[in-house]
């Protein structure tokens, strides 16, 4: 991971931190709820030699900045205000879960901002999960303005244990202890307790579903067929009729499909890109 440099870049409210490796047509990735730029490392690793990435901590997240406030529209105006005042042109942005959810966003707000759009394990709200996020949500706004609980409930989900029994019994098809612990631990002990309240608000207020329909530009949905929380079944089925919209699956990944089958996710992502 030599290649792999930090950087700095000031936007009007915040700053915005990132790592540029690669060549070619660019790509920039948006991460998770909990996570961070390193998330993306496998992935990365088998892209760069096709494709210029920017991998991006949203603000709130990693060595990135802070605002007042986190909505998927305000990280949304970030990330266009970032590829503006680089100067680049993205080929497409590509984002996961939460991430996934600031893409489609970008494709509803500023369509003319990449070619293409791409989200990975993109988040829906189905069937009995309704009423589980709907009492999580009331949950998280009565805590919101409470620092002390909000700050012991991110001690919890950033503990070694809660993320390994996410990722075995939630986000992961199968349980990788090197995979968690050099890729998906960090970006969770650096994001602020603001942000992941926040965060996981606007994203379950976001009818994803419906803003796909809005959006003007091409979309790919990449979904394992293992995922808890949102299996490529649900998912074909929820967007069958959207001709704008392609769905394809990977054969047995989770939530974290990107990281357990790096090699598949690139190549699908070449294919569609080509």
């Amino acid at each position: 991971m030599m290649d792999f440099t930090q950087k700095k870049f000031k936007l009007s409210k915040t700053t915005i931190n990132y790592v540029c490796v690669g060549s070619g047509p660019v790509l920039v990735f948006i991460h998770g709820l909990t996570n961070d730029w390193l998330t993306w490392t496998p992935l990365a690793e088998a892209l760069k030699k096709s494709y210029k990435l920017y991998l991006i901590d949203l603000p709130g997240y990693g060595s990135s900045g802070t605002l007042p406030r986190y909505t998927i529209s305000i990280q949304a105006r970030c990330v266009h205000e970032f590829v503006k005042k680089l100067k680049i042109k993205p080929e497409s942005f590509v984002g996961t879960s939460m991430g996934a959810s600031v893409v489609a966003k970008l494709n509803e707000l500023y369509p003319q901002s990449a070619k293409t759009f791409i989200l990975i394990s993109a988040y829906f709200k189905t069937g009995w999960k309704k009423w589980l996020i709907r009492l999580y949500q009331t949950f998280l706004k009565t805590i919101r303005g409470y620092k002390l609980i909000t700050m012991l409930l991110k001690m919890v989900i950033t503990s070694k244990v809660w993320v390994y029994c996410a990722c075995a019994l939630v986000n992961m098809e199968k349980f990788d202890r090197r995979l968690v612990d050099s890729f998906n631990l960090s970006g969770k002990k650096k994001m602020t307790k603001e942000a992941f309240v926040d965060m996981s608000i606007s994203t379950n207020n976001m009818d994803l579903a419906d803003t796909l329909r809005r959006c003007r530009k091409r979309t790919l949905l990449i979904q394992g067929t293992g995922d808890k929380i949102a299996n490529y079944e649900s998912v074909k089925h929820i967007l069958f009729r959207e001709p704008k919209v392609s769905v394809i699956p990977v054969t047995g990944g989770g939530h974290l499909v990107f990281l357990e089958r790096p090699s598949e996710v690139a190549g699908i992502i070449k294919k569609y890109l080509t």
